[in-house]
């Protein structure tokens, strides 16, 4: 399975706060429906990946 992360190459530093927005809104409606698996863990990885670049 790969994340989105991965597979997109738009991610540009301009990009970044919109690009976490995304994935935060989709991680909430999975908790919002009590739903967890391999993909929602890789969305949170995903997150504080984006969020470490972010601070740099």
């Amino acid at each position: 399975m790969h994340s989105l992360f991965r597979m997109d190459k738009q991610f540009l530093p301009e990009n970044m706060e919109s690009i976490l927005q995304l994935y935060q809104t989709c991680l909430n409606e999975f908790e919002s429906l009590g739903y967890e698996d391999g993909y929602v863990q890789e969305i949170r990885a995903d997150i504080a990946r984006i969020k470490a670049i972010m601070e740099g």
